[in-house]
């Protein structure tokens, strides 16, 4: 059990006033929230035909529209608008109506705006042939696409797709969750979020926020008590309105019913913070584990980001020497030209770079040229730094490595050393076969390497991509960050694509701004903290509190997201990783980078 900070308490008596807010959804693109009012309509003193209604994170009330129609405009389509939802990519909004036992999909049409009319409004039913709903609130799923519904009367929890075909459901009452009111979706792990009636414990009602896995496990419960809740009811994540780089929970409350008291007004929304209440304590970052061992195995999960499985993932294999200081190494490559001086070590562009944060030290983890790799031909694109030492890499031409293994420029090779350094000697694997899993077209040549808290590969491209993912292609450009889920590694590569990260949500459009490199920070809750990330050149992205990032391709960037998936948002922030100032100094850029298994962020 975790106890949030409460951040905030909003009254809703704007002008017009909210009574009985039930539903809540943040919207990313205008960094608002949306509420709906499922009951505002039923007290004729407060009911000024607004239903729902738009705020800024402080509650400052910035627009309304409703369901209930406007005269020779829109027509009603709900006078029970209990739960809402928003797909930010296509700009649908999703009502749910508990007396109707109906989701209403609400396109604005060709001018944009809600409540004109040319809004199209669909709706499917949530009742079964034999029962009855309650459908007290509705989430749009960035990872899937589909909706999740929640039936109070019930106490289950469907997942739908936008068009009303059931493709899973759970109970909440075995977890102790009666008359779920709210669910949302957190677009960083997927879990959901649900809030309903109080807890019995000792005698006494708990209010709790249950985290659960998208099948129905319990992951946690947040005690909300602070707020001295009365029926809460829909629930949000947006970012925290102290600290934009933070999230936190939105949670409306109903207070008092108006069958009691047809003059109440006593609507609330509070503020928990999030990112503070980690299920686990603190991890060790995330991507410098390895890799998936022999076959979906692999990472150890959250934490130190993985890697103790054996097979051709980023094994313990016998006989390799310790990393560097896992406290304090940042591995660096760069695409110079010819034998450069850097930090008192010659290197070329086929060598790993070792840099101690603390002693503003360099040294060589790698000579690319004692293991054949001829820097005339060659370049490492990425690579990535296993726990046990072992490299993987992506090379940025075919080549036939020694001992006979050709690889193509959208593969990824395992180099396991048996000596590193100034001696580097060892031997070379397939690690991951690009054109088994459709990485087949010069643009699909990989040129990023990172791990997910769930073991899974983390890939850039060096241009546009199109490859199978669940429901299709999957299509986009080298400003994304591609998540695989491999089922085999190596010769037989297969496995499924999602994308991790749109880097076009978040203002890389340039041709210089595309992701050359990047490593992913996480806890032991497995909730990405960071994404580290270098371009191919010169950036300019949006920074918190509207502030503009501008810097090179020797600079690192750090992304904070509020969401990932198909809509991306967060800020991003320079940080200074090179102390030595060695790399700016030279005018050199970070072709690739990789982190110690002991840094959590630098």
């Amino acid at each position: 059990m975790v106890k949030p900070k409460l951040v905030q308490t909003i009254y809703t008596k704007f002008s017009p006033d909210s009574p009985d807010p039930s539903g809540i959804v943040y919207n990313s693109k205008t960094n608002t929230l949306l509420i709906s009012d499922g009951e505002v309509e039923e007290i004729d003193d407060v009911f000024k035909g607004k239903n729902i209604f738009e705020i800024n994170l402080n509650g400052q009330l910035k627009n309304t529209l409703t369901t209930t129609g406007i005269q020779n405009v829109a027509k009603g389509f709900s006078d029970e608008p209990t739960g809402i939802a928003y797909d930010s990519k296509n700009n649908i909004l999703y009502i749910s109506d508990d007396d109707q036992a109906k989701i209403f999909q609400v396109n604005p049409g060709q001018d944009g705006k809600f409540n004109t009319s040319d809004d199209v409004i669909t709706s499917f039913s949530t009742k079964g042939s034999n029962s009855k709903s309650d459908s007290e609130d509705v989430a749009f799923s960035t990872k899937t696409g589909n909706l999740w519904v929640v039936d109070g009367l019930n106490a289950e929890v469907f997942q739908y797709t936008t068009s009303g075909k059931i493709v899973s459901q759970f109970d909440t009452a075995k977890l102790g969750l009666l008359d779920p009111e709210g669910i949302t979706e957190d677009p960083l792990t997927g879990n959901l979020f649900l809030v309903g009636r109080p807890v019995l414990e000792n005698k006494t009602p708990v209010y709790y926020v249950f985290e659960l896995t998208s099948t129905g496990d319990l992951v946690r419960k947040l005690d909300i008590s602070d707020a001295f809740p009365d029926k809460p009811a829909g629930l949000t994540i947006a970012p925290n309105s102290q600290d934009p780089t933070k999230r936190s929970l939105y949670i409306v409350d109903r207070g008092e019913d108006n069958d009691n008291n047809p003059k109440e007004n006593d609507g609330r929304i509070y503020e928990f913070l999030l990112d503070n209440n980690s299920a686990g304590g603190g991890g060790t970052g995330g991507g410098t584990g390895g890799g998936t061992g022999g076959g979906t195995g692999g990472g150890t999960g959250g934490g130190t980001g993985g890697g103790t499985g054996g097979g051709t993932g980023g094994g313990t294999g016998g006989g390799n020497p310790s990393p560097f200081d896992p406290q304090a190494t940042i591995f660096v490559g760069s695409k110079v030209s010819g034998d450069t001086n850097i930090g008192g070590v010659n290197a070329d562009r086929v060598d790993i770079l070792a840099y101690n944060q603390s002693k503003q030290t360099w040294s060589k983890y790698f000579d690319g040229s004692d293991v054949g790799l001829d820097p005339s031909k060659y370049y490492l694109r990425d690579f990535h730094i296993n726990n046990d030492g072992s490299i993987l890499f992506a090379l940025n031409n075919p080549a036939t490595l020694p001992g006979g293994l050709k690889v193509d420029d959208s593969d990824i090779v395992k180099f396991t050393p048996t000596s590193k350094g100034e001696n580097t000697s060892g031997k070379f694997e397939l690690y991951f076969d690009g054109s088994d899993v459709g990485l087949d077209s010069s643009n699909e040549d990989i040129d990023g390497i990172a791990f997910a808290p769930d073991g899974g590969l983390v890939i850039s491209t060096t241009g546009s991509y199109t490859v199978q993912g669940s429901n299709g292609d999957l299509k986009g450009g080298d400003e994304d960050l591609l998540l695989f889920k491999p089922s085999s590694t190596g010769e037989n590569t297969a496995g499924t694509w999602t994308l991790l990260f749109d880097g076009s949500d978040v203002g890389l459009s340039s041709s210089s701004e595309d992701i050359d490199a990047f490593w992913i920070d996480y806890g032991n809750n497995g909730v990405i903290k960071h994404i580290y990330l270098s371009t191919e050149g010169d950036f300019s992205v949006p920074g918190a509190n509207g502030v503009v990032i501008n810097g090179k391709g020797s600079d690192i960037l750090r992304f904070t997201p509020t969401s990932l998936g198909d809509v991306t948002q967060g800020t991003f922030e320079l940080v200074s990783w090179d102390k030595s100032n060695v790399i700016a100094n030279a005018g050199i850029t970070v072709e690739g980078f990789s982190v110690a298994s002991g840094i959590s962020g630098f």
